[in-house]
């Protein structure tokens, strides 16, 4: 059975992936990095689309249609589930703080009936069939879900301040004394 693994070297330690994360990266900045909603947008609408993100043989990046697809929806649609989207995954909701499991839950049932709502009542307007309205609400629902657990307990502010912690160590003492040659060597001498 080919597996299409043959030929690779798993010892190898470079990675030829897309290298957005990597905190190598100038102007890495961990604070940008957790609140930063953009490329979870953005992926989001690619599914919509239904298009992925490759490199071509130049090594830049292309987005293209997934072949014998089309998108789930017409552009009012992409843009109406963006927008509804957007006004719930940005960096200001990810600070947001849950104090216990049950809040978070009673948030999540809210948001999940207000999606399917939306969707629903706009799927014809928006071109978008009976099943990829279930599919659409579903990547949705999920996509928030994972983004509002963020808050729970506080845990997303606590994630970010451990990021930043820091040990710092300073011993208090005589400054070194310089190193004088001239009375080294007087002392060697006897003098």
């Amino acid at each position: 059975m080919d597996d299409g693994l043959e030929g690779i070297d798993f010892n190898d330690n470079s990675y030829e992936g897309l290298n957005e994360y990597k905190p190598q990266n100038e102007g890495y900045d961990v604070f940008n990095l957790r609140t930063n909603t953009d490329q979870l947008l953005e992926d989001f609408e690619l599914k919509l689309r239904n298009k992925i993100k490759r490199k071509n043989k130049d090594g830049h990046i292309i987005i293209e249609q997934i072949k014998g697809t089309a998108p789930l929806c017409n552009e009012q649609g992409i843009q109406g589930i963006m927008g509804e989207l957007k006004n719930l995954i940005n960096n200001h909701i990810v600070q947001w703080n849950a104090p216990s499991m049950n809040d978070l839950l009673r948030e999540r049932l809210n948001i999940g009936e207000n999606i399917i709502t939306s969707f629903w009542i706009n799927r014809k307007v928006w071109q978008l069939s009976y099943n990829d309205t279930y599919r659409v609400v579903n990547m949705a629902t999920n996509l928030i879900n994972l983004f509002l657990t963020r808050g729970l307990n506080n845990q997303e502010r606590v994630l970010y301040g451990e990021t930043y912690k820091e040990n710092i160590s300073r011993t208090v003492g005589n400054e070194p004394k310089k190193n004088n040659v001239l009375k080294d060597m007087s002392r060697f001498f006897g003098k």
